[in-house]
């Protein structure tokens, strides 16, 4: 499975326009389930206008990397999903826009720098997989969230199972962190998010981070403060929590 879903990555890479995500695991589950991917589906409240109304919305609220060409694709495929098919327009564009760029056959990453970053749950690359969303949530930051030395700990793992307790460790404004989490093979344990959450929220400031699901299996994360949180919940209908859930 975890090959099949690499290769969907790389094909989703080549064509530019990765469809749900870091990698295609929303679209994926809509085709095996059609009608039947209700369930966890987040509000569809906006989901009835077309990708170019949604891209004024996202725009107007400061996000980026949105093109006339990318919105033209993304049209062009949902009309391919299965009818019946739920899923939201606005969580899709936006984790499009926030994944970022892979090198070569998946041996680097570069994070977006679009106003949110967006990472599928189910990591390709267990290694990095807290290396990887420390550098997406500081490309957020503009400066503000540098975070440095980065270093995650995989020596008390069973390796070959995938379990056991790992950590990551990382300098910002001066102090050492370290984030204590449960490997989970190659998915990513939300741990993580709660605790950045609250190291950032501990810092000050008027900003802090924001979590939305697309439902399925991808995450988006935004810093910003409370009063975006407002207007982006009231022009998406999608519902920001500082803390991710399960």
């Amino acid at each position: 499975m975890k090959q099949i879903r690499k290769l969907c990555m790389v094909l989703a890479i080549l064509s530019l326009v990765p469809l749900c995500g870091c990698g295609a695991g929303m679209v994926r589950y809509l085709m095996e389930h059609g009608a039947n991917a209700q369930k966890g589906a987040v509000s569809m409240q906006q989901d009835q206008r077309s990708y170019a109304e949604i891209a004024r919305d996202l725009q107007d609220l400061g996000i980026g990397g949105i093109t006339d060409e990318l919105v033209r694709s993304l049209e062009e495929q949902s009309a391919q999903l299965p009818e019946g098919a739920i899923f939201s327009k606005t969580a899709n564009l936006l984790s499009v826009v926030g994944m970022g760029t892979f090198g070569p056959e998946l041996s680097s990453w570069t994070p977006a720098r679009n106003g949110v970053y967006s990472f599928d749950m189910e990591v390709y690359d267990e290694g990095k997989i807290y290396t990887y969303f420390l550098e997406g949530v500081a490309a957020l930051g503009d400066g503000e969230l540098e975070f440095t030395n980065i270093t995650e700990d995989l020596s008390r793992m069973d390796r070959e199972a995938g379990t056991g307790p790992r950590s990551v460790s990382f300098d910002w404004n001066g102090t050492r962190y370290t984030m204590e989490m449960s490997a989970q093979q190659d998915w990513f344990d939300v741990a993580a998010a709660r605790q950045l959450s609250k190291i950032v929220q501990e810092a000050g400031g008027d900003k802090q981070l924001y979590f939305v699901g697309d439902g399925y299996q991808s995450c988006m994360v935004f810093y910003r403060d409370a009063a975006w949180a407002r207007e982006f919940q009231q022009k998406t209908g999608l519902p920001l929590s500082t803390l991710l859930e399960d």
